[in-house]
C-alpha cells in the first residue's frame, strides 16, 4: 500500500475483473470505468490514511502540526501565551517541548536563557549581575575571574564593558532593572537578546576597490564598508550558557586576532585544537583561485585597515612565519593582499553579514517561491561563473540564447553568489515568460552596465508588445535600475529581490546616485501590473495610467541625499498689519521646539514688524545652545512672523502665564504650523537659462499649475517676490492664495497656505533648468510619475510595507500596516482605505481605519497636545540607510503604538513579519513562572 501508485486498489483486484474493463474501454472507447471508479475510492482512502498518520503524529510534540502545539501545552499546563503566525519563520514547539526541564531547573540562569531563546526565537544570554558586583570576597569563595580592578592594558576585555560577555565588577545601583534603568545589584537577572539574523554568502565575489585591482576589496559586492557577523554556533546542553561563538554578533578585530593568535601558538607546540571561530564552521573564508581550497586559517591576519584610503598607504606584511596571504578588517569588511604576495587571479570570500529578516535578495532559503517550467517545450538553463555545469557563464548570452528560442516559457536560475557585471536587455514577444531567478541560499549581484562599459545602467525591458508577456525576477541583488518600455511587459513580479536605493553604494555607505530611480515605467504601458513582495528598492516612477502597483512586505526608500532643497517645519503667525501695540512691559512668550521648552523674554518691546522679528530671534538664539534655538530664524513676509527651528522640529507658541504678547503677535490661534521648502543658498544667484523660466507646482488635489517668473529674475529677492506672486495667482484654493514666499539669508523658502499641505515644485516641459538653478529641487519621491513628485503614479496598494520618501498616486486601493514616513497623497480618496497604518503629517489619503497618528489625536483638543503626540509618534528606526545592518528597524523607543499597531498586534512595516513585540510579550509573561522570589528581570536587546 505505499508508495504513490494512483491504481493500488485497482491492482488488487482479480485480474479477470480488469481484463474485462479493458475489454469494455477498447468496445466502447470511453476509457476503464472500473478503474476511474477505483481512483476516486482511493484518493479518500488516501486522504484517510494521511488523517490515521497524523491522528500518531500528533502525539508528539517533535512531528506534531502546528495547530496540534497549544493543545499539548495545555496537558503540561503550560502559560497561555500569545499565538504568532510567521509562515514557519517562528515556532513555540521548543518553549513546549523543553517545559519539563525547565521546571527541573527552575531559578536557574541557563533555564532563563533557554527560556528567552525557545519563547522568542532570538539567541540569548543570561546574567546574574551580582556576579558582577565590587564587593569584598569571602575566602571560602574566591572569584578569581571577578577582580575588582580592570586591566586598562587589555583591549579585549575593554571592549566587552557594559555587554553581555563583560567580565569587569561595578559598584552597585539602586535603579529598577525592569524598567532597563539599572543592571548591577544583588537581585538582578538581565536577559541579553540579539533581534539581527546572521545571513552567510558563500564564495562571493568581493568588490576591488581600484579598477585594475591593486589588492583592495570590500566584501561587500557593492563596495561600501560593511560590518561582518559571527555565524553562531548551536549549543547542545540546557545547562550551557551562551557564549560570543554562540550569537550572532558583529565580529571584532581583537577577538578574532586572539584567536588566531592562540591557534598559531598551538601549531608551534604540535597542538590540534581548531580556532574557535576558525573551526568546522568558520565565520570567514577566502579562496585564492582555487575555488574547493579556502586558505588555512593560520594565513589570515586580522587587522585594522582604516588608513587605506590615505595615498601611499601600503598593505600590511606577513609577520606570522605561516606564510600569510591577507589581512582582513572584519569590523568594516575589508580586505587586503598583503604584500609581497601576487594578487589572485580570481578571489572569492564566504562571510555573514547582519539583516533583521529574509527580505530583498539574500542567502535565505525560497525554496516555496522558485518557479520550475510547466509546459513541455518551456526553456530552462542555468548561469554560474565557474561550475562546469552550468549551462551558461554570463546572463547576456543566456538571454540571449532565450530570444532566439521562442519558447512562450523560459526560465533561468543562477547557480552561485558571483558578480554578474554586464549590460542586460530583455526583448519580449507576445504570449511570453521569464523567469530569472537566484537558486536557493544563493545571492547572485547583477552591476549594470551601459554600452560604453559605465555602472548604474538600466536593465532593460523592451519588445514593443504587452501580449501576455510577464517577466518574474527572485533573489536578486540589482545594482543599477530596472527600465521598462512603452508596451513591454502585461506583468512584472519582483520576489526578493534588491534594487539598491541610490542605485549603488559609495564606500561611506552614501547613495552613489541618490537622484535616480530603482524602477521606471515608461509611458504607454496601460496593461502593466507590478507586483513587489518580500523586496528592497529605491524610488518608483510609474505612469498614473499603468495598470497597477501591488507592494507587499517590502521597503521603498527614496534616498536623504537627493536634492539640494531640504523641508522644514515652520510656524507662520496671523496678519500683523497693522503692527499691534504690545500691552506687556516686558514682552514675554514660551516656545516650544520638539521636547525642549523656554520662556523667552524681548528685549524691548517692538513697536514694528522689523522689530518684532529681531527681538524674537535673538531671544530665540540665546534660549538654549541647542541648534533647534542657536540656529533659528524668524523671517517676515507679507506682515507675518515666520519662526523657522535651526533643525527640523515642529514649532509651538504659546503665552506665558498672563502675558498677552503671544496673542498680540498672532503666535496662537490663527498661526499656522507648515512644512517648507528651503531651497540651498544662493549667494551668487545665477543666472538663469531658460528665456521665460517656469516651474510647476501642486499642493494637495490642486494642479500641477505653471508658474512663469516674468521678467526674469536677477536676484533672490526678485526671484522671492515674483515666485511669491506666481504661487498666490496660481489657483484661488487657500493652499496657493495664502502661500507665502520669503527668503531666509540667500535662500528662498516656498510655504504653503494651508497646514497639512506639501508644496510639490517640478520642471515644465519647456523648462527642465530654473527648478535645478534656483536649487529648489528637493528629496525625490518614493512613488509618483516623476522625479518631482507633481504628477501622480497609478493605483497602489501598500501591505506591511515601509515606504522612506512622499508617495504620490492616483488612488490608494488600500494600506495595511504599513509605514509611510513623509507624506502620502492621493488624488482620488473617494475610494480605497487605509487600516493599521502610520501616516506622516499632511498627508491626504481615503479613509482610515485605526491609523496612527489620528487614533491617538482622538478626543485631544489642545494644539499643544496635538503636536507633543504627532511627535512621539513618528516612527524612528535604528538605520534609514541602506547597508546598515539595523536598516528599516524599528526602534524600541519607538511609540508603542507603532510597534504594537498592526491587526495582529506586532508592528507595522515592512519587518511585521518578526513579530517581534509579541515575542517580547511573550517572554515577559513566561518569566514570571521561571524567575526565583525576590528576583527581578530585565530584556536588553544587543541588535
Amino acid at each position: 500500500m505505499n508508495g504513490p501508485n494512483e491504481d493500488r486498489l485497482y491492482q488488487l483486484l482479480p485480474a479477470v475483473y480488469r481484463v474485462r474493463d479493458a475489454e469494455h474501454a477498447a468496445d466502447t472507447g470511453h476509457g476503464e470505468p472500473l478503474r476511474a471508479l477505483l481512483r476516486l475510492i482511493q484518493e479518500e482512502a488516501d486522504r484517510l490514511r494521511d488523517d490515521i498518520d497524523g491522528l500518531y503524529e500528533d502525539w508528539f510534540i517533535e512531528t506534531c502540526a502546528e495547530w496540534v502545539v497549544p493543545y499539548l501545552g495545555d496537558l503540561l499546563g503550560v502559560r497561555h501565551l500569545h499565538p504568532i503566525e510567521s509562515a514557519g519563520l517562528f515556532s513555540l514547539r521548543a518553549f513546549v517541548a523543553n517545559t519539563l526541564r525547565y521546571r527541573r531547573r527552575k531559578g536557574t540562569a541557563p533555564v532563563l536563557e533557554q527560556l528567552a531563546r525557545d519563547v522568542t526565537g532570538w539567541p540569548a544570554r543570561a546574567v546574574e549581575f551580582f556576579e558582577r558586583l565590587a564587593t569584598t570576597q569571602h575566602l571560602n569563595h574566591v572569584r578569581l575571574h571577578r577582580p575588582v580592578s580592570l586591566d586598562l592594558r587589555s583591549s579585549a576585555t575593554l571592549a566587552l564593558v557594559d555587554g553581555p560577555f563583560e567580565t569587569i565588577t561595578h559598584t552597585a545601583e539602586a535603579r529598577r532593572l525592569a524598567v532597563e534603568r539599572g543592571r548591577y545589584n544583588i537581585p538582578n537577572v538581565g536577559l541579553f537578546l540579539w533581534r539581527l539574523q546572521s545571513y552567510y554568502l558563500t564564495a562571493a565575489a568581493p568588490r576591488p576597490v581600484a579598477d585594475p585591482p591593486d589588492g583592495r576589496y570590500t566584501f561587500s559586492p557593492l563596495g561600501n564598508d560593511l560590518p561582518l557577523f559571527n555565524r553562531p554556533q548551536t549549543e547542545t546542553e540546557i545547562t550551557h550558557l551562551a557564549e560570543p561563538v554562540n550569537v550572532p554578533d558583529r565580529l571584532r578585530r581583537r577577538t578574532l586576532y586572539d584567536d588566531l593568535d592562540a591557534y598559531r601558538q598551538a601549531l608551534l607546540t604540535g597542538g590540534t585544537t581548531a580556532p574557535a571561530y576558525f573551526g568546522p564552521q568558520p565565520v570567514l573564508q577566502v579562496f585564492f583561485d582555487d575555488l574547493e581550497a579556502a586558505l588555512p586559517p593560520e594565513q589570515i591576519l586580522i587587522c585594522d585597515l582604516s588608513g587605506w584610503d590615505v595615498p601611499g598607504w601600503i598593505p600590511p606584511a606577513d609577520t606570522t612565519g605561516f606564510g600569510a596571504k591577507v589581512s582582513v578588517d572584519p569590523e568594516r569588511g575589508r580586505l587586503a593582499v598583503l604584500q609581497g604576495v601576487p594578487l589572485p587571479a580570481r578571489l572569492r570570500v564566504s562571510y555573514a553579514y547582519g539583516f533583521a529578516a529574509d527580505l530583498g535578495g539574500g542567502p535565505y532559503g525560497r525554496e516555496a517561491t522558485l518557479a520550475s517550467p510547466a509546459g513541455t517545450d518551456a526553456w530552462t538553463a542555468t548561469v554560474a561563473q565557474h561550475d562546469p555545469a552550468a549551462g551558461f557563464t554570463t546572463l547576456a548570452g543566456a538571454l540571449a540564447a532565450w530570444a532566439a528560442s521562442n519558447a512562450t516559457e523560459g526560465v533561468l536560475t543562477i547557480l552561485d553568489s558571483a558578480t554578474y557585471a554586464e549590460t542586460l536587455t530583455i526583448s519580449f514577444t507576445p504570449g511570453r515568460s521569464l523567469v530569472v531567478q537566484a537558486a536557493d541560499g544563493r545571492r547572485p549581484h547583477l552591476r549594470l552596465r551601459d554600452g560604453s562599459g559605465r555602472d548604474l545602467a538600466d536593465l532593460t525591458v523592451g519588445g514593443g508588445t504587452d501580449e501576455g508577456t510577464t517577466l518574474t525576477l527572485n533573489g536578486l541583488l540589482i545594482e543599477g535600475g530596472l527600465h521598462v518600455e512603452a508596451g513591454s511587459l502585461e506583468r512584472l513580479t519582483l520576489l526578493h529581490c534588491t534594487l539598491v536605493p541610490g542605485r549603488g553604494l559609495l564606500p561611506s555607505g552614501e547613495p552613489r546616485r541618490p537622484d535616480r530611480p530603482a524602477l521606471t515605467v515608461a509611458p504607454g504601458n496601460e496593461r502593466l501590473d507590478v507586483t513587489i513582495t518580500a523586496s528592497i528598492l529605491g524610488p518608483i516612477r510609474m505612469p498614473e495610467a499603468t495598470a497597477g502597483l501591488t507592494v507587499t512586505d517590502s521597503i521603498v526608500q527614496s534616498p536623504l541625499a537627493g536634492g539640494a532643497a531640504t523641508r522644514t517645519p515652520a510656524l507662520v503667525s496671523g496678519n500683523l498689519s497693522p503692527f499691534p501695540a504690545l500691552t506687556s512691559a516686558t514682552p514675554t512668550v514660551q516656545v516650544q521646539l520638539g521636547t525642549i521648552t523656554h520662556t523667552l523674554t524681548l528685549a524691548g518691546v517692538p513697536s514694528t514688524l522689523a522689530e518684532a522679528r529681531d527681538r524674537l530671534q535673538a531671544a530665540l538664539q540665546a534660549a538654549d545652545p541647542d541648534p533647534a534655538f542657536a540656529g533659528a530664524r524668524v523671517v517676515t513676509a507679507l506682515n507675518r512672523l515666520i519662526l523657522v527651528p535651526g533643525r527640523p522640529l515642529p514649532v509651538v507658541v504659546t503665552t506665558a502665564g498672563d502675558d498677552p504678547t503671544a496673542d498680540e503677535l498672532r503666535l496662537t490661534g490663527d498661526a499656522r504650523m507648515v512644512e517648507a521648502l528651503h531651497s540651498a543658498g544662493l549667494a551668487t544667484f545665477p543666472a538663469l537659462s531658460a528665456p521665460l523660466p517656469a516651474l510647476r507646482v501642486a499642493m494637495n488635489d490642486r494642479g500641477p499649475f505653471v508658474l512663469t517668473l516674468d521678467p526674469p529674475p536677477t536676484s533672490v529677492a526678485e526671484a522671492r517676490d515674483r515666485l511669491h506672486t506666481a504661487l498666490r495667482n496660481a489657483d484661488a484654493d487657500p493652499a496657493f492664495a495664502d502661500a507665502l514666499v520669503a527668503n531666509l539669508d540667500d535662500a528662498l523658502l516656498v510655504l504653503p497656505g494651508t497646514e497639512a499641505t506639501t508644496v510639490l515644485l517640478g520642471t515644465t516641459p519647456d523648462d527642465r533648468t530654473t527648478l535645478f538653478e534656483l536649487a529648489l529641487d528637493e528629496n525625490r519621491p518614493a512613488l509618483a510619475a516623476d522625479d518631482a513628485g507633481t504628477t501622480p503614479g497609478p493605483e497602489s496598494r501598500f501591505i506591511r510595507s515601509t515606504v522612506f520618501g512622499t508617495v504620490y498616486v492616483r488612488a490608494l486601493g488600500l494600506a495595511s500596516e504599513s509605514i509611510f514616513t513623509h507624506p502620502a497623497t492621493v488624488v482620488r480618496r473617494q475610494t480605497g482605505c487605509a487600516r493599521f497604518c502610520s501616516f506622516a503629517e499632511g498627508s491626504r489619503t481615503p479613509r482610515r481605519f485605526r491609523c496612527q497618528p489620528d487614533l491617538a489625536l482622538e478626543g485631544l483638543v489642545a494644539e499643544t497636545e496635538r503636536r507633543r503626540t504627532r511627535v512621539r509618534l513618528t516612527p524612528t528606526f535604528t538605520a534609514t540607510q541602506y547597508g546598515q545592518p539595523g536598516y528599516a528597524q524599528l526602534r524600541r523607543r519607538t511609540a508603542a503604538e507603532i510597534r504594537t499597531g498592526a491587526e495582529d498586534g506586532a508592528e507595522m512595516g515592512a519587518l511585521n513579519q518578526l513579530k517581534e513585540a509579541l515575542r517580547e510579550a511573550n517572554l515577559r509573561t513566561a518569566l514570571d513562572e521561571y524567575l526565583r522570589f525576590g528576583l527581578e528581570s530585565g530584556i536588553f536587546f544587543i541588535t
